[in-house]
């Protein structure tokens, strides 16, 4: 009866060890795969495919020598893989035209570099047919008009943003023929040529690129563009929201620039003798005006050198000079007000209405009368009837709807009717132009994974798989009767 209960407990163990993971390849690693591009041609042609292996954790093993061949050919090789690793590879994989329905591939590895594990799968191609190409085309110019002798330069830039490779791209423009060619553009990548030309009479630019995919040739154009020779020409002019002041006053200087030319100005720069750079306006269209503000403490009389300069992009420079006298008239009192303006904010995606909070601070013991709050455009926005020595807040909605300088002036009258100006300090708003939808040209295109399912398993037997171990069980059974048979015939 002994030896029974011990051939049942024995066979009890093995039973349950059953319950317990016996690591088989489909138990201790996962496999996903994709193809940079997804589609291709039916005339086939090269594909990198990037296949990631998550190897468990809690794996006995060892993925020794792991690599993927395409027949005899090695397409990816991983080396080891340990246990709890994740390892991602690429590799070209040349696809012939009667392969574009799916590609079979071999995975082959050894277990602790003893048994060796063969498996198939096949990489299918989400279109068989000829994808239809997506491409991002533009040319950007330097300028569009200049003088005859002015160079002109422009930028042409090829993205291919589709699903398939495009061969023998040539970019052209009407005006001056070939510019670029390349013998293949991938998916993801991009191109860029430029290319620079004196204006002389001016031309018109036709862009334009022609490329294939399989057997299909495909040509796209941009609109036309027409570059005019012309003169750029500046202008300065300077005024000072008061220029006879009480010693110690502030007082907003404003620098106009315009360009009356029929041509464009770049790098215009707005500086003043002592004080150095007070703005870098940049650019100046044709027909353009930009005013520009800031404050000045003005402590004794004062003669403000202020020029403007910019240029075309060429060796000529545009140059305009200004002056300004500012004089101290001793009668005057010092002002002891001061204002402050603070935006919300002062960058925006997208024009919107943006609050001033707004605070006039009377400093002295002295109350003052009538005073009117007017924004940078002379508009009225607000009306204090006595101000009082301490602080007056208030808020001021300001719609912007395009990068400027904003400032808020306070007239202040005196008794015989005098108005002296306080302006607060201009602060830029900035609205950003164009879309905030941003693309990433370093991102790897295509990059989803797929999990990998394998069409057969060309493997060795597996050392512990769960029918190697009922086996044993079975075997250990058949053994334990037999021992148990023998020892009660012996004790007969």
């Amino acid at each position: 009866m002994k030896m029974k209960w011990i051939t049942w407990i024995i066979a009890a163990l093995l039973v349950a060890a059953m319950s317990f993971p016996a690591y088989a390849d489909e138990d201790y690693f996962t496999m996903e795969h994709y193809t940079d591009p997804t589609a291709i041609a039916s005339t086939g042609g090269d594909v990198t495919l990037t296949v990631k292996i998550s190897h468990d954790y809690n794996s006995a093993y060892v993925m020794s020598n792991t690599e993927i061949y395409k027949g005899s050919n090695l397409v990816i090789s991983f080396g080891n893989i340990y246990a709890g690793q994740e390892v991602t590879q690429s590799g070209t994989l040349n696809v012939s035209a009667d392969e574009t329905d799916g590609v079979v591939l071999t995975l082959k590895y050894s277990e602790s570099g003893q048994r060796q594990v063969v498996k198939d799968f096949t990489v299918k191609f989400s279109q068989v047919q000829e994808a239809k190409p997506s491409l991002k085309f533009n040319c950007n110019l330097s300028k569009t008009t200049g003088e005859s002798d002015d160079t002109v330069t422009l930028t042409y830039m090829v993205e291919n943003v589709g699903t398939v490779h495009i061969y023998d791209l040539k970019i052209e423009d009407s005006a001056f023929g070939t510019v670029k060619t390349l013998p293949v553009l991938k998916t993801g990548q991009k191109t860029e040529a430029v290319y620079t030309s004196k204006i002389n009479s001016g031309f018109t630019s036709v862009p334009s690129i022609t490329y294939t995919v399989g057997s299909t040739t495909y040509k796209e154009s941009l609109d036309a563009v027409a570059v005019t020779a012309g003169n750029p020409d500046l202008e300065l002019m300077v005024t000072a929201s008061r220029t006879t002041v009480a010693k110690g006053d502030k007082v907003t200087i404003s620098c106009t620039v315009s360009n009356p030319g029929t041509s464009g100005l770049s790098n215009v720069v707005i500086s003043e003798d002592k004080a150095g750079e007070l703005f870098a306006v940049g650019s100046l269209a044709a027909g353009e005006t930009k005013t520009l503000s800031y404050e000045l403490a003005v402590e004794e009389n004062t003669t403000l050198n202020i020029a403007a300069v910019g240029d075309n992009g060429s060796e000529k420079e545009w140059l305009v000079r200004k002056t300004l006298d500012l004089l101290i008239d001793e009668n005057m009192e010092t002002l002891d007000i001061t204002i402050e303006a603070v935006p919300s904010e002062t960058k925006l995606e997208f024009p919107e209405i943006v609050v001033f909070n707004i605070t006039i601070e009377n400093t002295g013991d002295n109350i003052y009368s009538n005073l009117e709050v007017k924004d940078k455009d002379g508009e009225v926005v607000e009306e204090i009837n006595q101000l009082l020595p301490g602080k007056s807040q208030f808020q001021v909605n300001v719609t912007v709807n395009e990068t400027d300088m904003y400032y808020f002036t306070l007239s202040i009258p005196d008794e015989e009717g005098k108005v002296q100006y306080l302006s607060s300090t201009p602060i830029e708003i900035s609205v950003q132009a164009g879309s905030a939808e941003q693309e990433d040209s370093t991102a790897e295109p295509g990059s989803s994974f797929t999990p990998t399912e394998f069409d057969n398993d060309k493997s060795e037997p597996f050392a512990n798989s769960r029918t190697l171990i009922f086996a044993v069980i079975i075997l250990a059974l058949i053994l334990f009767s037999a021992l148990a048979s023998i020892i009660r015939r012996a004790r007969r």
